[in-house]
């Protein structure tokens, strides 16, 4: 009913509408300009401010937050002022909220983003609404096409790039789709992917209470227990019934959302199966977000009985998924995480691969000459090295030959091609030895617990949850001399933002993962 309302309501004029502010829910529909035929979403959130807005909207798109935004509101803009470099005479970002706007029946406006592609969007603020039940907001109802890839030369450049992708004799048609990585469909738009993307952002937005925010049923340091019936949003075959934990922190969301810290005795008792599934997915397995409705205040009086699963569903294991494939080589199941890189297993994965590659072979070697330049040296590969190194501090190393010459070389530097009937052991063997934890990485003290996890840093918790902070180890040397003919008083900008994922796109631009580019070719070494 609401997506009705809302495209009825996109036909009214600003003078037409009366929306009250004092509602909970916002609909707005986000259309990217200049772009035929058109890309654009409809979506549902809290009330936020314009700078959580904007986090919304790059999910949405999606874009990559790589560059500088703004909303122009009438004659003011609004941006991010502690990012990196601030727009002169810009607003904060975080001082105007959606309610704000609809008081001052403002119902359109314009965010841009990549002032030098400008991306340029019209919001139009289409309906208020009380909140539906069962429904997690921000939420996305609609839209259509994808949104074009970043960096690729804007509104103007866009139609260029889908010519070049789109026709084998175009002259850049090999380039773009390099750069571009996996088939690019300008129509596709997944919109159960995106609402369950936008489920795991909510845990980064609502720092901040509305002006009509309702009273939180929970304040911080309460201890609360999991209601009876409510499983893992991630894990739906494991209950979470029972489990007791402390409230961290509130997000002003609807509806209302806490982060939530096990308890020592729950992660105690919880089933193992648990600790499994949250290493393997790089997820802190003492923090958990549960909606107001699912818990309630603990009592002493009436002790927890934390709930078991009954039908624990292990997923088989796909020939078809790479990090599946590497568990077959250890013989375990979906629920383990890639096992340690150490002696016995480096062993172990040696001998797997002594018994299927298929010498010799024909690869190309990356090495630190080679890859300045972007070039590589083509090499036979004829067999394990003699004495390869299998300590957990090294990778398999090979025997190569190169015209008269000899050398060994370790087999993360080798790359082979795709049609090579051993492309696709080579490529696990590395994704296995980049990405599994060393032996000893998680060895930290704990606080007694039997718990099979590496202990989080909650003080950078904290900091990835204020989204301002900046490590510079990160990106680069501090002692950075811009060059000869640069404005002495210039200086680098610096994303403030996490550092790269093995997951997340390749900051190179190559549109590939960053474990199938860079990371893979520093030999498992991050930014």
């Amino acid at each position: 009913m609401a997506r009705k309302k809302g495209k009825a309501a996109a036909t009214m004029t600003d003078s037409q509408k009366n929306l009250d502010a004092n509602l909970p829910v916002f609909q707005l529909k986000i259309t990217l300009k200049d772009i035929r035929p058109p890309v654009w979403r409809r979506i549902q959130t809290h009330d936020c401010s314009l700078a959580e807005l904007h986090e919304i909207i790059q999910f949405c798109m999606p874009w990559d937050d790589e560059h500088l935004y703004a909303f122009e509101i009438g004659k003011e803009q609004y941006s991010a002022l502690d990012r990196g470099a601030a727009l002169p005479k810009c607003r904060d970002s975080n001082s105007l909220r959606l309610s704000d706007l609809v008081g001052r029946k403002t119902y359109h406006f314009v965010y841009e983003y990549d002032f030098g592609d400008s991306w340029r969007h019209v919001i139009e603020i289409e309906e208020t609404l009380p909140p539906e039940e069962r429904v997690r907001y921000p939420r996305c109802l609609d839209g259509r096409r994808a949104c074009p890839p970043e960096d690729c030369g804007g509104p103007w450049g866009y139609p260029n790039f889908l010519d070049a992708i789109q026709a084998p004799d175009h002259p850049d048609h090999e380039e773009r789709l390099e750069w571009i990585g996996d088939e690019f469909d300008p129509e596709r738009f997944d919109l159960e992917e995106m609402n369950g993307g936008l489920g795991r952002l909510r845990r980064w937005l609502g720092q901040r209470p509305p002006r009509h925010a309702p009273k939180a049923a929970f304040t911080e340091s309460a201890r609360v227990r999991v209601k009876r019936g409510v499983v893992h949003r991630q894990y739906p075959d494991l209950p979470l019934g029972g489990w007791v934990g402390t409230v961290a922190r509130i997000a002003w969301l609807v509806p209302i959302s806490y982060e939530i810290r096990w308890a020592p005795e729950t992660l105690a008792a919880a089933h193992p199966v648990y600790a499994k599934r949250c290493r393997r997915d790089h997820e802190n397995p003492g923090i958990y977000w549960l909606d107001e409705e699912e818990i309630e205040l603990d009592s002493a009086a009436e002790p927890a009985a934390m709930e078991q699963p009954t039908e624990l569903a292990t997923r088989p294991l796909s020939a078809g998924d790479e990090d599946d494939r590497i568990r077959m080589v250890f013989g375990l199941t979906s629920d383990d995480p890639l096992p340690e890189v150490d002696e016995t297993t480096e062993r172990q994965y040696r001998d797997y691969l002594k018994a299927r590659l298929a010498f010799p072979f024909g690869a190309r070697h990356w090495h630190l000459l080679t890859e300045s330049s972007g070039t590589t040296e083509e090499v036979t590969v004829v067999g394990f090295a003699a004495e390869s190194p299998a300590d957990g501090g090294e990778a398999v190393v090979c025997e190569t030959r190169r015209g008269d010459q000899s050398e060994q070389i370790s087999l993360l530097h080798l790359e082979l091609d795709e049609d090579n009937p051993n492309h696709q052991y080579v490529e696990d063997y590395k994704t296995w030895w980049i990405e599994a934890p060393r032996f000893g990485e998680n060895d930290e003290e704990d606080d007694g617990e039997d718990w099979d996890e590496e202990e989080w840093d909650e003080e950078q918790e904290d900091e990835d949850w204020q989204g301002d902070v900046v490590d510079d180890d990160d990106y680069g040397d501090d002692d950075w001399t811009p060059p000869i003919g640069l404005d002495d008083d210039l200086k680098p900008i610096r994303r403030e933002k996490p550092p790269v994922g093995r997951n997340d796109p390749c900051p190179c631009g190559s549109g590939k993962k960053f474990k199938k580019c860079c990371l893979k070719k520093q030999g498992g070494e991050a930014f």
